[in-house]
């Protein structure tokens, strides 16, 4: 089923968890669910912490501590296992026999020496993402430096844009500016190759230095004005 730019705008909105702060990550429910948290700066990792947001509150799944190493709730244990265990700076995890009552937001905290702690927020949702049809299609090879241009045609005032990359059936955010502060705020994924330009808000520009096939998918930029939203879909090929 193709989803149309209404449904596309409200996914965006959904995902809108506080001002200035949205969802990292999208991933559809599968039985075996792999959920990436993944540290790309530099600093000492203290500790990994895992969550899932239960009505008001937070419901502890696990934790990796470089003190006192791992530890899985009651609850979770034997059905956590930790996919990259030999990293210091990846605690992604697979949740293993899934159920709709795996369906939520959950966090991963990372606490690092000096920055301290950080947040990246997964949504997991049950339906998929449904076929979207992209209004271009660009096609660059590998280390090359791209340049992707989305324009809002929409004459009203943008408040708000956010850029995301749909690959391998998960939704991860770029970056996102608003009316208020023109920088932009990036994601917590593996994009320090990845810079938007946001200036202009009803003309953004996306700049991928030494593009690999990693970089591949659809680039969707969402539009959000006075009067309505637009989306913007690229996508993203590697030619070689």
């Amino acid at each position: 089923m193709q989803i149309t730019i209404v449904a596309l705008c409200l996914l965006f909105l959904q995902q809108i968890i506080a001002n200035d702060r949205i969802v990292d990550t999208t991933v559809v429910l599968r039985k075996n669910l792999d959920l990436e948290c993944i540290y790309h700066e530099e600093g000492v990792i203290i500790q990994f912490d895992w969550a899932k947001v239960v009505e008001s509150s937070e419901e502890q799944l696990c934790s990796i501590s470089r003190t006192y190493g791992k530890d899985i709730t009651e609850k979770y244990k034997g059905r956590v296992r930790f996919l990259n265990e030999g990293s210091s700076s990846d605690a992604s995890l697979r949740l293993t026999d899934t159920s709709d009552d795996d369906i939520g937001i959950y966090y991963c905290y990372i606490t690092t020496f000096a920055k301290g702690t950080i947040k990246k927020i997964i949504d997991v949702r049950a339906d998929d993402f449904g076929k979207i049809t992209a209004s271009s299609h660009r096609t660059f090879r590998n280390h090359e430096t791209i340049t992707l241009n989305f324009h809002c045609t929409l004459k009203a005032k943008v408040k708000q844009i956010t850029v995301k990359k749909l690959s391998h059936g998960k939704m991860d955010t770029i970056a996102f500016c608003n009316d208020e502060i023109h920088t932009p705020r990036y994601g917590l994924n593996d994009i320090k190759h990845i810079s938007l330009n946001c200036s202009s808000l009803c003309n953004v520009t996306l700049g991928i230095q030494n593009f690999t096939s990693k970089d591949e998918g659809l680039y969707i930029c969402n539009f959000t004005t006075e009067k309505g939203n637009e989306a913007t879909v690229v996508n993203v090929s590697n030619g070689e």
